[in-house]
């Protein structure tokens, strides 16, 4: 009975915090599959995060915690998305490794976007000390407008991860019913051939794409902070295509292109300006 009226005192007080809305990111998996943070919340999902390092003995003591709300959130449920992500640019060897010593099955986030993206987004508002969750909501205009719902840096009792599984409770989405062919981000079947070059690029970049064959092609560049600084969509693709892009107003950085395909295969491929 203590332990719901503190959960529940602990969620009053993260409820009634005024937080920082987060950016976008599009990060990969272990498996190379990318995940974009609005495209989740824009699609009216209840989005977890938990940022980690391999190594990090509290993110450890907290890993089977996570991995019990997985089992009973995500798994088979769609409302409620899960992203662990490493943010020292661990090796993926190392990060299996601590996974299955863990023996956790969530989707873990990684590389030099991930880092760069926790730096500038997280590390700005939360801090630097591990773990740090984030509940996230859609708002009105859904991943733009996210509300944060719940927030927790450090050491994770049983207060602290009660009030998690409350806030996931009563913030869950209702089940949406869709279309099998809706599978978004996650689809990574018949994925498309492409090549982008020169990389690093200055003026122009080049992008041959084959196997095509597609209604609709929506290419789109995002910067390092998760901002979209380029945006085109072309209609009744062949099955191979070459565009040109000018990137002359692009500072000199680290980039990465998103390609979607009819509203569904997606793909993310790096690339630097240099000059």
């Amino acid at each position: 009975m203590i332990k719901n009226i503190l959960s529940l005192v602990f969620l009053l007080f993260v409820s009634s915090t005024t937080y920082a809305q987060i950016g976008n990111f599009i990060l990969q998996d272990l498996e190379g599959t990318p995940h974009e943070l609005y495209q989740d919340l824009n699609n009216g999902k209840l989005v977890v995060l938990d940022f980690f390092f391999v190594g990090c003995g509290l993110c450890a003591n907290f890993s089977p915690e996570l991995e019990e709300m997985y089992q009973e959130n995500a798994s088979g449920q769609e409302e409620v998305v899960f992203y662990s992500i490493e943010v020292q640019e661990a090796p993926v060897n190392a990060i299996e490794d601590w996974e299955s010593n863990l023996g956790t099955t969530y989707p873990v986030l990684h590389g030099s976007l991930a880092k760069l993206y926790w730096y500038n987004h997280i590390f700005q508002i939360y801090g630097g000390a591990f773990p740090q969750v984030l509940i996230l909501k859609p708002g009105p205009n859904g991943g733009e407008d996210n509300e944060t719902v719940y927030a927790h840096t450090g050491f994770v009792n049983e207060e602290a991860a009660a009030a998690m599984r409350v806030a996931i409770d009563a913030n869950r989405p209702a089940p949406q019913e869709q279309e099998e062919t809706n599978t978004a981000i996650n689809d990574v079947e018949n994925k498309i051939n492409i090549n982008i070059f020169p990389n690093p690029s200055n003026e122009q970049l080049s992008i041959d794409l084959s196997d095509i064959n597609a209604k609709k092609i929506n290419l789109k560049i995002y910067n390092t902070n998760g901002q979209m600084v380029w945006e085109n969509t072309q209609l009744n693709v062949p099955n191979s295509q070459t565009f040109n892009i000018d990137v002359s107003s692009l500072a000199t950085g680290n980039y990465f292109l998103h390609i979607q395909d009819n509203d569904r295969n997606l793909q993310q491929l790096p690339f630097q300006i240099m000059r």
